[in-house]
């Protein structure tokens, strides 16, 4: 079974989950809409099995980013339970690490962008706590490797969009704070549901299908416009 949560994430989530506690502890929940901006750093990995540039244990994960926009509706009187739509664009992808045939330890990264739509259900506890889940569709706008080629001294870089799949889907779940003047932060875990490899990558044994399936933890800040207690 693919290990699609590395130890190296579940560090990363600690981390930055100690953050979301300092934060004030006031706030009021919010009905009707709400739009604003979001973005923050994203740490990315790949999940493999039988692609032909390294196995599970040489990928390791790649620092990133997202940036976009979002629009929240509160339901009811109370606001408690919300949709939260949004879509940006995020740096996804990979590093891996090998030895050569020189014996020299050799380092390629795999970047992948994408147009994230995530839609989610939200419920807002009180002081401004809340909990969100729900899927998330991306589309693929490029594709690229790079890093010390294996072949001569020179970096190699590489467009390869067609080794990959143009959609992939994925489902997350967060905890975050917004105050009640509309600022908050999201710490959040997306797993891939999708396979994005295509078969340009298959590895040694061309009767099992290429498997990649994405990961990324994430801390987004945000501001929402006509989020007011």
């Amino acid at each position: 079974m693919l290990q699609i949560i590395r130890s190296d994430m579940k560090k990363y989530l600690l981390l930055i989950g100690a953050g979301i506690f300092i934060l004030p502890f006031t706030s009021q929940a919010q009905t009707g809409f709400s739009f604003g901006v979001i973005g923050g750093p994203v740490l990315s990995s790949v999940a493999v099995d039988n692609v032909w540039f390294g196995d599970n244990s040489a990928f390791k994960s790649k620092l990133g980013g997202t940036g976009g926009l979002q629009v929240l509706y509160g339901f009811g009187e109370s606001g408690k339970i919300g949709v939260n739509l949004g879509a940006g664009f995020t740096s996804k992808g990979w590093k891996v690490e090998q030895v050569n045939m020189a014996s020299v330890l050799e380092t390629k990264v795999g970047g992948l962008g994408y147009i994230d739509i995530p839609l989610n259900v939200r419920y807002l506890f009180d002081m401004g706590l809340f909990l969100e889940t729900g899927p998330t569709f991306s589309f693929l706008m490029g594709a690229h490797f790079d890093g010390k080629s294996s072949i001569g001294e020179g970096e190699a870089k590489v467009e390869i969009k067609d080794f990959y799949n143009s959609t992939d889907l994925g489902w997350g779940g967060g905890v975050g704070y917004v105050h009640e003047k509309g600022f908050g932060a999201l710490i959040k875990y997306t797993v891939g549901m999708t396979n994005i490899a295509s078969d340009e990558i298959t590895g040694s044994d061309p009767n099992t299908e290429a498997t990649m399936v994405n990961g990324l933890a994430s801390l987004n800040f945000f501001y929402l416009l006509g989020y007011t207690d």
